[in-house]
Formats: C-alpha cells, structure tokens, sequence
C-alpha cells in the first residue's frame, strides 16, 4: 500500500472497524502491534501476468467490480509478527480467497465510515468524542490517543525517517535451511546468524546507513527485525533493494514498511536526545 500520507488513517480505521481484533485470528490486538494486511498479497502487483491469472480464475472482478490490490476491499487488520507472517505472500486458494474477500465487503463500509470520520476536518469533534470514549473504556492508551491524533499533523512528521521491518519463520527457516535446533542456546545463536546475514547483505547493497529502531522480537517461532534508514523518507523506499534482499535470503520477508514517527509516536530526534 502506497498512499503513505493516508496510511495511519487507514490503519486505525481498519483497527476500528475490525473492533480491534485481528481479521485471521479473532484475538484482540493491540494498535501499536497491528499491521494492514493484503488479502491478496501485494506482491502480486509486482507480477502482472500472475495477478491477472488469479483475478480470471477467481472471478475477482465479476464479483467485486473496482477491485485492486491496495484498495480498502482488499486490506485488512492483522497480528504483525505472527499472523501476518504466518500468511506470507501466499495467494490463498479460490474458495478461502472468495470466502474472506466477501467478509472484508462487509466490513468496507464500516471502515470507510471511520476514514471519512478521521481524516473529515469536519468531524474533528466527533472523532475527539470516540477517542475519549475508547480511553475511559480503556480500549486504547494515552500514548496511543496522541498517535492516532497526530494523523491530522501527518505532513509535518513525513519527513521522518523510513523504517523497515524484516520477519520470518523460525520453523520453516530451519527446514529451508536443513538445520536443526534442539537447545535453547542453539535458538538464539541461528537468530544471531540469520540477523547477521540479512544486516550483512544489506550492507553490501546499500550505500545508506541504517540501525536497529528497538531489540528484534523472538518469541521461538516468529523472529523480526526493525531497522531504521535515517537518511531516507517513507517516499525513497524505492532506492532500497529490499526485493532482492528478499530473493537472495528467501527465508526473509518485509512485514512492513513506515516512518518513525508512524511507528513510535515520537520523531527520530525526540527518540535520540531521550
């Protein structure tokens, strides 16, 4: 999903129409650890010719005319580092693909409803209303209320830097791998090893300086890493080679992609000097 200056508003929309729960899961997920899902995987917009074969088959257009891959019709809310992952770019087969398609329609007008709500100047006092209803109720933090505000004040954050968040999954690293892993010990040296070599490769295809945003998450199934690119904005994510990052380390894929302040509800320099 491109529309970068809309990506927060998109993002607590869906969270909000989906009532804060995960759409694969149905547990409950936290705002700060939710993602925006593709249905149909994202990347098939880099493959036109395989795109157009799934859109033909499942007879995505007669039965949901205007579809494309970033429109709201196809993005949902998600656990990022488990659910999301878990997933991958899988294109899910026709009958499951049709059956979730269907339900995300039925949501589309709920989250289109929060959208206009959130992102309608006209509305500002209504969408301040709900905010503090879902803070007495407890639904969201004081932190999180700033962060979703500060969507009104996009512009002046864009220029934040650009983070990537990298994951993958343990389990099927190790079988792609042929590597075994009896020991706790022996967990955290292949997390170390399969970090280092994604840092590495980056390194060596990139002339931009880049470093961890928070310590990688490793829960024994799912690990992910989130770098910050500080010399870069959200917008010149195309100058990194993170496709063929991904190529070379199949085992590797980008979870997401957003800027610090999108992330962390702080500027880069803020997070620095604290």
């Amino acid at each position: 999903m491109r529309d970068y200056p809309r990506y927060y508003a998109i993002r607590y929309a869906l969270w909000r129409a989906y009532e804060m729960k995960c759409f694969y899961c149905g547990r409950p997920v936290d705002f700060m650890n939710l993602m925006v899902d593709h249905v149909l995987p994202q990347c098939l917009a880099n493959n036109p010719r395989e795109l157009a074969t799934v859109l033909e088959d499942y007879e995505i257009l007669n039965n949901f005319p205007g579809f494309s891959i970033n429109s709201l019709s196809n993005l949902v809310a998600s656990h990022g580092a488990s659910c999301n992952l878990r997933k991958s770019n899988a294109v899910f087969p026709r009958r499951a693909a049709l059956f979730y398609l269907c339900l995300v329609q039925e949501k589309l007008p709920r989250v289109i409803n929060e959208l206009e709500r959130l992102t309608s100047t006209a509305q500002r006092g209504e969408v301040l209303g709900g905010l503090g209803t879902l803070l007495e109720r407890g639904d969201v933090s004081p932190r999180e209320v700033l962060e979703i505000l500060s969507d009104w004040q996009f512009r002046r954050t864009f220029d934040e830097p650009l983070i990537v968040t990298f994951g993958l999954n343990f389990g099927e690293t190790l079988e792609m791998r042929g590597m075994a892993i009896a020991t706790p010990p022996g967990y955290a040296i292949a997390c170390d090893q399969f970090e280092s070599e994604l840092v590495d490769l980056l390194r060596s295809l990139t002339p931009y300086s880049f470093h961890y945003s928070e310590a990688s998450a490793r829960d024994g199934e799912i690990l992910s890493v989130r770098l910050v690119f500080p010399e870069l904005e959200i917008g010149n994510v195309d100058l990194l080679p993170l496709e063929e990052v991904c190529q070379r380390m199949l085992w590797w894929e980008v979870l997401e992609i957003s800027n610090f302040y999108i992330v962390y509800g702080r500027t880069y320099t803020e997070s620095i000097d604290s």
